[in-house]
């Protein structure tokens, strides 16, 4: 599917700003201002990404989703229930304390990013394991 290349480069963003945010924020000594934005960061591409390895509930056409690089019924639709099952949950908590102005940030949020890192991590490693051969050379 020559649209599915063609979003390529942005899934590739979405992996490579994860990565760089996660490193930011695991080195950076909080609370401040800094590490915020480091922790923004890394959260608004956690979201991201679970949305796109697990098929969200308010999904609207054209959202990118990992099944889209498959054909028919595959085997990611099978392991979506099992990926990320810790960090799917924490999707509603970065909506409420990060993408909305809600009472829940009244209070503090201890994030796991180690957690959600390497839970994300993981299915991205799964998600090129599945990709056909040619498929997978158009990641880095």
């Amino acid at each position: 599917n020559e649209k599915v290349k063609e979003v390529v480069p942005n899934v590739q963003y979405e992996f490579d700003m994860f990565g760089w945010a996660y490193k930011k924020v695991s080195k950076s000594p909080g609370p401040g201002e800094e590490h915020n934005a480091y922790l923004e960061c890394f959260l608004i591409h956690a979201r991201n990404l679970i949305d796109f390895f697990i098929k969200p509930s308010n999904y609207r056409e054209g959202d990118v989703l990992a099944r889209d690089f498959f054909d028919g019924e595959t085997h990611w639709e099978r392991v979506e229930d099992s990926i990320c099952t810790f960090t799917k949950n924490q999707r509603r908590d970065i909506n409420k304390m990060l993408a909305h102005l809600t009472y829940s940030r009244i209070t503090e949020k201890d994030w796991d990013e180690y957690r959600i890192f390497n839970e994300l991590q993981s299915a991205r490693s799964t998600f090129l394991e599945m990709l056909a051969i040619e498929q997978r050379k158009w990641f880095k």
